[in-house]
């Protein structure tokens, strides 16, 4: 018997990977049309744009980076 392997903790951490994706390919308003949100605020958190500069900074000072 073979073992799948969880790739999310909750129903919760999947629909917020979701949401992030939708906002990346589509735009704000439209993740929220698909989401069901009713305030385009409430979008903010799922926004990553400064994690994406972050692990940039990151690839250029981390010491395994520069080998």
């Amino acid at each position: 018997m073979r073992v799948r392997k969880r790739y999310f903790k909750s129903l919760t951490q999947l629909r917020e990977s979701r949401i992030s994706l939708w906002i990346k390919e589509s735009g704000t308003r439209k993740a929220q049309y698909l989401s069901g949100i009713k305030y385009a605020s409430s979008l903010e958190r799922y926004q990553t744009k400064d994690i994406e500069k972050l692990r940039q900074k990151l690839a250029v000072i981390h010491p395994m980076g520069r080998m």
